[in-house]
């Protein structure tokens, strides 16, 4: 072992154009954590998936036809006790209303879990982005998500309070009034209406302005929290509000490095999962409408399950990359310095860690 100088001192080199791609192949290669965290969610939503089905087995059973008796023959598919018709809707209204009550407040309730399993994964992700570990990868995962879970709950707060202010800049008071009033001159009695535009295509093009500006909004909000949790766990933070002001600097400083791996996941996201898995769950459905199958389902519970994979893999590219980038924006803490460059228990001998990922060094 030869010695060498203090590593926290040195820059990462600066990411890629395809850092994305990049950040995608390092989560592939972890499977069992995006596959764990999408069977977290899949257990989840099994609770009222059973209660509906099992509501609809005992409504067909109860009506003019034997459900099972239309699968196994395949006739008499339009029925009424088949096809959820107004007729059906109207004899089974009763308990049609108490199963959407029930489902309410259980997925009411699944919905927070999911939430909260969402911040432990965030946690889980960035423990393996800054940690070199060769195996047990699932145990570091549950380690680091319980490490940063209430920090990063914090942070949370922090996104929907930042949401909650985005949705009122752009559909509230700021909008009507600098909008509408001052830069359109459009009467606050007609803001509702807006009948005073020239056209109905200056209203459509005014909503697409509205709904665009929203989005992008809401789109550098999530950004911001990514990049405000890696700031956390890169530097060892402990302060949401803190972490959040300074990130928000950085963004601000480093635009295109922050933003361009981010929103390119992001993009990849919308391609595959609303795009292509939209085209396939549509071509599905036109081929049965006229007899509907088993394997019709199942195809189309297939592309949902995947898509719902491909949506936790990239939430795992999506912290990988975060980190690459962090690492060379974020200067390492003065007092603490770059605890992910070095071995070692706090106020005793620390061991840096060399370039090559076999090595380490001793530090004098």
């Amino acid at each position: 072992m030869n010695p060498t100088h203090d590593m926290s001192s040195e820059t990462p080199a600066r990411p890629g154009a395809f850092l994305f791609l990049v950040a995608l192949r390092r989560a592939a290669a972890r499977p069992i954590l995006w596959i764990a965290t999408w069977a977290a969610l899949f257990l989840l939503g099994l609770a009222p998936a059973l209660a509906t089905l099992g509501f609809m087995r005992d409504a067909f059973g109860d009506g003019s036809a034997d459900w099972r008796t239309l699968r196994d023959t395949g006739a008499g598919l339009g029925a009424d006790t088949w096809t959820l018709s107004e007729t059906f809707r109207q004899d089974q209204r009763e308990g049609l209303g108490q199963l959407t009550t029930a489902n309410a407040h259980v997925l009411s309730a699944l919905a927070v879990v999911a939430i909260l399993l969402g911040v432990f994964a965030a946690g889980g992700w960035l423990q393996l982005a800054y940690e070199r570990v060769e195996g047990r990868q699932f145990r570091r995962f549950c380690y680091g998500g319980a490490v940063y879970f209430w920090r990063f709950l914090r942070v949370l707060l922090l996104v929907a309070l930042m949401l909650a202010l985005v949705r009122w800049v752009c559909y509230e008071t700021p909008w009507k009034e600098f909008v509408l009033g001052q830069l359109l001159a459009v009467p606050e009695s007609d803001w509702g209406q807006l009948e005073t535009l020239e056209s109905e295509l200056d209203v459509a093009r005014l909503g697409w302005i509205q709904d665009g500006a929203a989005a992008l909004a809401f789109g550098l909000v999530l950004v911001w929290g990514v990049y405000t949790r890696t700031r956390i766990a890169q530097r060892d933070a402990r302060s949401a509000l803190g972490a959040g002001l300074a990130t928000f600097f950085v963004m601000l400083r480093h635009p295109i490095q922050t933003l361009r791996p981010l929103l390119l996941l992001y993009a990849m996201q919308v391609l595959i999962i609303v795009v292509a898995a939209g085209y396939l769950v549509e071509h599905i459905d036109g081929r049965a409408t006229g007899v509907p199958r088993i394997g019709h389902v199942a195809a189309l519970f297939g592309v949902a399950q995947v898509a719902a994979l491909w949506r936790h893999l990239s939430r795992g590219a999506t912290y990988l990359a975060a980190a690459s980038v962090s690492q060379h924006l974020v200067p390492p803490h003065k007092k603490k310095g770059n605890p992910w460059l070095s071995i070692g228990g706090p106020g005793g001998p620390q061991y840096p860690i060399g370039k090559d990922e076999d090595e380490y060094h001793v530090a004098l």
